[in-house]
């Protein structure tokens, strides 16, 4: 995936690796500042994907509350 964006021109920077045990995952930030974490594991023929976002209720102002746990519901349960 990361090779498409650099043949497209879009710097791909390697930030970082993590070692756990046996297993490696290598940290990229694309050019727009998003963060990709990519662990290869080819023990069984299965892709999983997952976004996080640093937002959510220890965000919110006070008298603004909620909101966070609104939008959880409009992304994740339509």
């Amino acid at each position: 995936m990361l090779e498409r964006f650099e043949a497209q021109g879009r710097p791909v920077q390697h930030v970082t690796d993590y070692t756990f045990g046996e297993m490696t995952v290598s940290q990229y930030r694309l050019h727009n500042g998003l963060t990709v974490l990519h662990l290869p594991d080819h023990r069984a023929p299965l892709f999983s994907y997952q976004t996080w976002m640093r937002v959510g209720s220890r965000h919110e102002k006070a008298g603004k509350t909620g909101i966070a746990h609104l939008f959880e519901h409009l992304m994740f349960k339509g």
